[in-house]
């Protein structure tokens, strides 16, 4: 460690029978002034030496020489530190640390150089008042990174989602404040608003390396909020999210057996929803007499669904008067599928959108199947399955 320092004025010991008392120096062949080799093994420590630093200074009341003494050696030290980014702290050395007049000193200190400064008497420091300035010290050292302990929901929303972007948002700001460790509690403060972010804590400080983690909580509800406006359905709770899960999770299952045969629809026009073994019902086995014995004759069913596309087709002619008010009814749709063909479907046509029109005369076309044409259609299906007949003659009534 180098004990280095500016001479204050009043100071004894640098004048020898009223000449500068010459010294010898590790960077000098030839001696020089002790004033003169105080200030360059101050300044060289500062800048090459040093890794922290401890700027002692005093309120006056240790030794004879006043406290405005010691305010110029003081400011250059701290602004020569501050300069060069070494962390440090200010000890305001004192006969009277608990004092109120040196604690209000102290405190304005710390306000002008923006670093603390701990008033203590160090002819008694004792451990404890040592780990405090130590303490206060490692708080000084320069923040390296920030990581950030996110929920991994919040990162599996659209990178657009109002919330995200707005706790990042906040994030990255008030990280631009915490330069230095002692800062991140502070700065990421900064970060909280009412709606959406209600604290940050600090998990982590690796003082040795300036790594620090931080994790934002959400205002209470966020998540159930958050998952209800992008699933469409209302969650409001843990109780109500279990209930919502299993529901679905019957659902999934019902629609894993179909998904096949969905896309085979698609892609053929055709699909087969395959029986599962729950579906099937076997029956009593049957003797049977063949030529030459007798065999074993077993039956089983089982339902199979069969699905279809088809392609169905309806006309929307509204009465709107003359031929010209057709014509410009046309021109209008014509214009609207120009710039944005698929806002045609939101055109307006006496109280309803075009969308709306086209949608009833599909759903009234599907609906108008007979009762008794939809069980002949299943039945002549079941018939071709079962009998493995390949052709098909059908006569339309």
């Amino acid at each position: 460690d180098d004990c280095v320092g500016y001479l204050v004025p009043g100071a004894v010991g640098h004048i020898e029978d009223g000449e500068p008392r010459m010294v010898y120096t590790p960077w000098s062949e030839d001696p020089m002034p002790f004033e003169k080799a105080a200030e360059i093994g101050t300044e060289k420590v500062i800048r090459d030496h040093s890794t922290v630093g401890l700027v002692v200074t005093t309120d006056g009341t240790v030794g004879d020489i006043p406290r405005e003494n010691f305010i110029g050696a003081e400011k250059r030290v701290i602004n020569e530190l501050k300069t060069i980014n070494k962390p440090f702290v200010v000890i305001l050395n004192t006969q009277r640390p608990e004092a109120m007049e040196t604690r209000q000193l102290a405190e304005a200190l710390t306000h002008d150089y923006g670093v603390p400064v701990i008033p203590v008497n160090a002819f008694i420091l004792n451990e404890t008042e040592i780990r405090k300035v130590l303490g206060t010290l490692l708080l000084e050292f320069p923040t390296r990174s920030v990581s950030v302990n996110l929920p991994p929901w919040l990162m599996d929303l659209d990178e657009s989602h109002p919330l995200r972007m707005a706790v990042l948002q906040n994030l990255v700001t008030a990280a631009k404040n915490a330069k230095i460790i002692g800062e991140v509690k502070s700065s990421f403060s900064q970060a909280v608003d009412e709606k959406n972010i209600a604290s940050v804590a600090v998990s982590s400080i690796d003082y040795g390396t300036g790594n620090t983690v931080i994790e934002p909580i959400l205002p209470e509800g966020t998540f159930f909020k958050v998952l209800s406006e992008e699933s469409g359905f209302r969650i409001e709770n843990e109780r109500a999210l279990f209930n919502l899960l299993k529901e679905l999770s019957k659902s999934k299952g019902y629609y894993d057996r179909v998904a096949e045969a969905l896309a085979q629809t698609e892609e053929t026009g055709y699909g087969i929803v395959m029986p599962s073994i729950e579906d099937m019902q076997l029956e009593e086995p049957v003797i049977v007499k063949q030529p030459g014995g007798y065999g074993v004759k077993l039956r089983a069913s089982a339902p199979s669904i069969q699905m279809v596309k088809t392609n169905i087709q309806t006309e929307v002619s509204p009465i709107v008067g003359s031929e010209r008010q057709s014509e410009d009814i046309v021109k209008f749709l014509l214009k609207e599928f120009e710039e944005d063909p698929a806002k045609i479907w939101e055109s307006n046509m006496f109280g309803k959108s075009l969308h709306e029109l086209v949608n009833e005369g599909i759903t009234a076309k599907l609906q108008h199947m007979p009762e008794e044409a939809r069980t002949k259609l299943g039945e002549t299906l079941e018939k071709i399955i079962n009998e493995g007949s390949g052709g098909l003659i059908c006569i339309l009534l």
